[in-house]
């Protein structure tokens, strides 16, 4: 598959089949991760695998109790360390985990997986559940698994609205 069908093929997935997800597809979505680009090659992040259905469900309380989290049989908790401030004012942690999520992502479409971006989740509560260092960020949850039904695609703003040459 091109990636410009991967794009056109990604949606937020939030209805989930059972099915487990073979370890053999995961390796090849933190491969995709692994390869993502960070701030000065530092890759200062991490990913958490929740397959634990107790787990799952508590991480799905914790997700503003967007119970179909805890759903998929996989979750993935995307956390950040070593905060540094780039020259352009920014911080890698939120830029760099991201990025490596979204490799992620695009990876497990590929493969036939459905994934959900949130970042609507009670930070203290993960921390607690999955017993996170409190010095590190945590950047994002998605669960992973076999999307039950395709959902439809979601309006688009065209290029020209977000495009700007300056020559």
């Amino acid at each position: 598959m091109k990636l410009s069908e991967i794009l056109l093929k990604r949606k937020s997935i939030r209805k989930y089949r059972p099915t487990p997800v073979e370890d053999g597809l995961l390796q090849e979505i933190f491969e995709a991760g692994r390869l993502a680009p960070s701030a000065r090659n530092r890759q200062d992040w991490y990913c958490i695998v929740v397959r634990n259905p107790e787990l799952r469900k508590q991480i799905g309380a914790a997700c503003c109790d967007q119970h179909w989290v805890g759903e998929a049989p996989v979750n993935l908790v995307i956390c950040g360390t070593d905060d540094i401030q780039m020259n352009c004012g920014q911080y890698t942690n939120p830029i760099d985990a991201s990025i490596a999520l979204t490799y992620m992502m695009l990876k497990a479409c590929e493969l036939g997986l459905g994934t959900c971006w949130l970042g609507a989740f009670h930070a203290d509560q993960v921390r607690a559940i999955l017993q996170i260092p409190a010095e590190d960020a945590i950047i994002a949850v998605t669960p992973i698994g076999f999307a039950e039904g395709e959902p439809k695609p979601r309006p688009r703003r065209e290029v020209a609205e977000f495009v700007r040459f300056v020559d």
